[in-house]
């Protein structure tokens, strides 16, 4: 069995690319991504949150990426996060992805949780 992967087109700029990737490293490195180590999907961190690449999911970008943690909650639950919800990390670790630490959260209790200072009497 060899070693060797076959070489695709990047989707973005047409340049060869291994095929265990989404882009070539060029556009990865221009987007701010790095590869897992599978290379499956590439993952980014913006304000201290997983983003991975899953552009068919309903939650996705406009560059096709979804926190992790919405990603992880669905799976544990079995189903989509629902409208108007969002997933607080309860260490308040924004990385912290494991399903014990994620709650699905109204946004009102979401600001309550995380800025209580501004809802004090």
């Amino acid at each position: 069995m060899s070693n060797h992967h076959m070489r695709t087109q990047c989707p973005l700029c047409s340049r060869l690319k291994d095929d265990r990737a989404n882009f070539c490293r060029a556009c990865s490195l221009s987007l701010g991504l790095r590869r897992r180590g599978t290379g499956n999907y590439i993952d980014r961190i913006q304000d201290g949150y997983v983003h991975t690449y899953r552009p068919e999911h309903l939650r996705a970008d406009k560059d096709g990426y979804i926190k992790r943690a919405t990603l992880t909650w669905e799976q544990e639950h079995e189903r989509a996060l629902p409208v108007g919800y969002h997933i607080h990390h309860r260490d308040n670790s924004r990385d912290n992805d494991i399903p014990d630490n994620l709650e699905a959260v109204t946004s009102s209790e979401h600001c309550k949780i995380t800025a209580p200072w501004r809802y004090r009497k």
